[in-house]
């Protein structure tokens, strides 16, 4: 059985020798998920996770808001693989499901509750 390999020409030595294609030059876009706590930037927040894929990201943020009851609020960011905001503040990510601009009422609540208790 006799094995043929096309290499199409631009390709350096490195990227014929590993078999790269046309689709590893592109830039890859990966989704981050963040949870903020009643959706606010400046209380506690951690990663969910990061995904490959838009709707594995979209599905993620939905399943945690679900998870932690309204508690937390997710935002979903697009970066581009392999570039960064390094001392270029310009370059941002594309929000994908960004944070709500005003803070819920459950939050005043629970913080009535633990006033009402002292």
């Amino acid at each position: 059985m006799r094995v043929e390999i096309w290499i199409k020409p631009g390709y350096t030595f490195r990227e014929r020798r590993r078999g790269m294609s046309d689709m590893s030059k592109m830039s890859k876009t990966v989704y981050t998920v963040h949870a903020y706590r009643w959706g606010d930037r400046e209380r506690h927040s951690y990663a969910v996770g990061v995904y490959s894929k838009k709707h594995a990201a979209m599905k993620a943020a939905d399943i945690e808001e679900d998870y932690r009851g309204g508690k937390y609020r997710c935002e979903v960011l697009g970066w581009q693989l392999d570039s960064g905001r390094e001392g270029n503040h310009d370059i941002a990510p594309k929000t994908v499901k960004p944070l709500p601009t005003e803070i819920t009422l459950e939050e005043d609540d629970e913080q009535a509750k633990k006033g009402g208790e002292a």
